[in-house]
């Protein structure tokens, strides 16, 4: 048993939920029993509701209305993303995917995928049977993609990784992103999804 892998049985994550609520209660009786009187009830009533706002603002706000359209690793990785959406918006003007534009064009004519330009990234859907991959890039703001699989009905990831690229000049960038972008689609469409996906495969 990995005890660092995501929890995926319902009962275990149900009982993660009533222990999280156990451990506030017990948390909140423990400070009003040190401090019984209406002040300190009172701002614990408004910390409480504070922070179960912004933990909404961080986890549907953000990935719904005014983030990446990606879910966050975690609630650091949601506050690392605010703090640098200046610092990206600055560099979005001087990042162009020329490379990935090109991929773009060509994978649009394929007819064993669906290319949809959105108003921040390409969306490219590959179906496969009961599933579906999706492939996420940003329109020239950062040299970050990302990968999910899903059901068709259904919204929820039954897989998904990432991957960004770094470290040399931004042409040399653009042109490994297509590349990787390009090879990973041409795997997820020659053959059927087993999970977990490799989203980087060493070339030969």
């Amino acid at each position: 048993m990995n005890l660092f892998s995501d929890i995926k049985s319902r009962r275990l994550l149900i009982a993660k939920g009533f222990l999280f609520l156990l451990l506030g209660l017990l948390a909140i009786a423990a400070i009003l029993y040190e401090h019984p009187n209406l002040r300190t009830a009172g701002l614990l009533f408004i910390a409480i509701w504070a922070f179960c706002r912004l933990y909404y603002f961080l986890f549907y706000v953000l990935e719904n209305y005014a983030g990446r359209k990606q879910k966050y690793a975690g609630l650091l990785d949601a506050m690392f993303y605010l703090l640098n959406v200046k610092q990206d918006a600055a560099k979005r003007s001087s990042i162009k995917l020329l490379g990935v534009r090109k991929l773009i064009v060509r994978l649009s004519s394929r007819d064993d995928l669906i290319v949809e330009e959105r108003k921040d990234a390409w969306l490219i859907r590959i179906p496969k049977g009961d599933s579906v991959c999706e492939v996420t890039i940003p329109i020239d703001w950062c040299f970050e993609w990302f990968a999910c699989v899903k059901q068709q009905e259904n919204k929820d990831d039954l897989w998904s990784d990432s991957m960004q690229h770094y470290g040399s000049p931004n042409d040399v960038l653009d042109a490994e992103m297509a590349r990787d972008i390009e090879a990973f689609i041409e795997r997820v469409t020659q053959s059927d999804i087993i999970l977990p996906l490799s989203i980087y495969e060493e070339s030969n």
